[in-house]
């Protein structure tokens, strides 16, 4: 009777390993698919937000301390594709008069890390921001230097999640994954159907914990196919800080000459 139990139970085993086995290639095949139409989906909004060729605007952007204080900046921001796979942005402090042309320069190119410069006026100095600054606050915001960055795809792993509502309105839900250096370990972004652009994003920081939320309100069309987000509300849950940019004019599909965005001329 022994026997036959223990005959019995050898049996089993390779089944069950079968079974482990099969279970662990279904949930790798899930994984590849999620991956695969995650970056399917981030294809779709990169491409919707391509070919805009140029664009400048004016931002207030208001920051309120845990205890409800608040301070202003006034901001001219432009931004520029130098090419393909290459974009740059400008963002110049117009106001208030302590902190006036203020400017940080920032150019994105596929596969890279971003190139930041910073000019502080009050040290006339030009000062270029390394990797461990990118995860500081500019100006005293919770809007980092890498959130001021630009967005390359290629620098993420993308992990469809699901499809969800915000507002009514359809979304995707991807995880995104940093590839390199990084403030955040992860984000989960939601990307509007129609806008191909992101109406939401979680921020958890190298500890996997939930560090800010923003949200991306008010969009408008320009042209006949760039979508843009009027206000964005940046919320730090652990220091209980925010910041909301506002825009309060924006053109898009301008021709901006490339020498605008030259690190040598942050000076002038």
């Amino acid at each position: 009777m022994l026997h036959s139990h223990l005959s019995r139970a050898f049996f089993l085993l390779p089944v069950a390993g079968v079974l482990v086995l099969t279970s662990s290639l279904s949930q790798a095949k899930d994984n590849e698919s999620a991956k695969a139409k995650g970056l399917k989906i981030a294809k779709i909004c990169d491409e919707a937000a391509r070919g805009y060729k140029g664009e400048k605007s004016s931002v207030m952007m208001e920051i309120a301390s845990a205890h409800g204080d608040k301070l202003s900046r006034k901001i001219s921001l432009n931004k520029a594709e130098l090419s393909q796979d290459e974009e740059t942005s400008m963002l110049t402090v117009l106001s208030p008069a302590d902190v006036k042309n203020t400017k940080l320069l920032t150019r994105g190119k596929s596969e890279s890390e971003d190139d930041q410069w910073l000019y502080l006026p009050a040290m006339k100095r030009v000062k270029r921001i390394s990797s461990q600054l990118k995860t500081g606050s500019f100006m005293g915001s919770e809007f980092t230097y890498e959130d001021l960055g630009t967005k390359d795809i290629a620098r993420y792993d993308h992990i469809f999640v699901r499809e969800d509502e915000v507002n009514g309105r359809p979304v995707w839900v991807l995880e995104q994954k940093p590839r390199s250096e990084s403030g955040y370990l992860r984000e989960v972004v939601w990307y509007d159907q129609e806008y191909k652009a992101p109406v939401k994003i979680e921020f958890f920081d190298r500890k996997n914990e939930p560090l800010k939320v923003a949200e991306f309100s008010s969009y408008k069309r320009f042209g006949d196919r760039w979508w843009r987000p009027t206000k964005i509300s940046m919320k730090n849950l652990q220091n209980r800080k925010s910041s909301v940019m506002t825009w309060e004019k924006r053109q898009v599909g301008l021709r901006l000459p490339a020498s605008s965005f030259e690190s040598e001329n942050l000076k002038e």
